[in-house]
């Protein structure tokens, strides 16, 4: 008996959690920052690699996230460079 209510109890404490409502306007401001967003998967495989670049964006904005364009994209290690190339906005190729 003594078992099960300590289960109960630690099951109540887990299941319980506290909420506050936030506002994106007001706690997060207008000065939210751009930071760069790297997305990519490299192996080792002989194959077509591909870097998607952008800026992140605020959680309440439904639109995709803006591209970025024009950066010198390398890829090394082992003593070996690789520069890619933008194919099309946002996408870099090796």
């Amino acid at each position: 008996m003594k078992k099960i209510l300590i289960f109960i109890f630690i099951y109540s404490l887990v299941t319980v959690s506290c909420t506050e409502r936030m506002d994106l306007d007001k706690d997060l401001g207008d000065g939210f920052p751009k930071i760069a967003v790297v997305e990519a998967f490299i192996s080792t495989d002989t194959m077509e690699h591909v870097v998607k670049l952008s800026w992140s964006k605020r959680l309440d904005n439904a639109e995709a996230p803006p591209k970025i364009t024009g950066a010198d994209v390398k890829i090394s290690g082992n003593g070996n460079e690789v520069i890619l190339t933008e194919k099309e906005p946002g996408y870099y190729y090796t």
